[in-house]
């Protein structure tokens, strides 16, 4: 199972019609759209996308268009913004997750880095309902991803074992390979 893959299986069986879901950097759109398939029923449930690149916002809007019918859409909402820190006008989440990285097919030049991506994530914490997960999708196949990836780890190995519950998935056989970050509040 590719990482994507094994991100989406968590999403989806933390997920419930009617929880919110954070997608804090939205990029493409694909996680957005997931998410709001995933949880959006019967008018209930949120899901907020977040994106610094405008470029991104506009494409996951398309897709979300494309995809969902009006009444989910209006369930969506779409930040043109930085993720660091999550906006505190965000209802509590039952989800939020990171792709981290640059958006494909732009700018390589704009992307997550771990100052802003540790900020964010300490944002995420508070942002986060009891029972909630984060999910971070890492990619240490270049220098400062490899760099973002140890820093993010190192945080979240820090946090309270009592207050939180982590596990990290990944191939041990490549230290390049995406890899995959779970949280959860346990509290």
């Amino acid at each position: 199972m590719d990482h994507i893959s094994l991100a989406r299986y968590f999403w989806k069986n933390h997920l419930k019609p009617g929880d919110i879901a954070v997608d804090a950097t939205c990029g493409a759109g694909n996680d957005t759209l997931f998410l709001a398939e995933t949880c959006l029923r019967d008018q209930a449930g949120l899901v907020y996308g977040i994106d610094i690149q405008k470029e991104a916002i506009d494409r996951t809007e398309a897709l979300i268009s494309e995809n969902l019918p009006p009444a989910h859409r209006s369930r969506v909402t779409l930040l043109h913004m930085s993720h660091a820190p999550l906006p505190s006008q965000l209802p509590l989440a039952n989800l939020i997750v990171y792709n981290l990285g640059y958006l494909p097919g732009s700018d390589k030049s704009i992307k997550t880095l771990s100052p802003t991506s540790i900020v964010s994530l300490e944002s995420a914490l508070k942002r986060l309902l009891p029972g909630g997960l984060i999910s971070v999708m890492l990619y240490p196949g270049h220098h400062e991803g490899l760099f973002e990836a140890q820093t993010i780890l190192n945080w979240a190995s820090a946090l309270s074992n009592e207050t939180y519950g982590l596990s990290h998935h990944y191939r041990p056989n490549s230290s390049k390979s995406p890899s995959l970050l779970i949280i959860k509040y346990r509290t």
